[in-house]
Parts: structure tokens; sequence; C-alpha cells
């Protein structure tokens, strides 16, 4: 059903596709997290009547997305640091959600 909207509005289009990435992550279809940041990378380099800084933060995210991907298949402590690194430094869409996903992954980590 996601992969349905229309890309009538660019910032809409940003909104669903973060929310479709969150979506698989949360039900654990990583296969289909890898394509949808593909599809959305693509989106933010073709798409030029997006403000700059919309795809600047929208690119931090898919950042940070894939690295709490690395962090939740090989939870090591260079991923984690990599992340949180990133995490202090930037601005980003979904940045509380990327946060509490990190330490969800890291208290599994303490509990192994």
């Amino acid at each position: 059903m996601l992969g349905k909207i229309n890309k009538v509005s660019s910032y809409y289009f940003i909104d669903v596709s973060v929310l479709k990435i969150k979506t698989l992550y949360e039900l654990k279809n990583i296969e289909e997290c890898h394509n949808e940041i593909k599809n959305f990378k693509e989106y933010l380099r073709k798409d030029r009547i997006i403000n700059e800084h919309i795809i600047s933060y929208s690119k931090e995210f898919l950042r940070a997305f894939t690295l709490l991907l690395k962090l939740n298949q090989n939870p090591t402590a260079n991923n984690l640091n990599n992340l949180e690194y990133l995490l202090s430094k930037k601005n980003l869409i979904a940045r509380k959600w990327i946060i509490l996903k990190m330490k969800e992954t890291e208290s599994r980590k303490l509990m192994n």
C-alpha cells in the first residue's frame, strides 16, 4: 500500500519515504529497507524542487539509518560510536526515533 504513493508533493513523498523505512525496520524487513533507501537516495538526487536543507536532512537521515542497520546486524563498539557521532553533530529527520532504536539495539547486546 505504501508503495502506491504518488509523488505529487516532494515534501509528502519524503515524509512517506521516511515512514516507510521506519515501518520496514520495525517489521524487520531489512532487505526492503535497503531497497527503499536506494529509491529514496535516487529521488533526492533527481528532484530539484526540494529545498537544499530538506535534502541535507534527508541524506543525513539515510546515513544514520544505514549505520543503524549496520549496528543492528553487527553490534560492535565501532558501529555504535559512528552512529553516536553522527547523531551528535548533524540535524536530521527522525533523530529521536533513531536514538531510541540505537538504545534498544544496545540494550539487546547487553542482554546477550
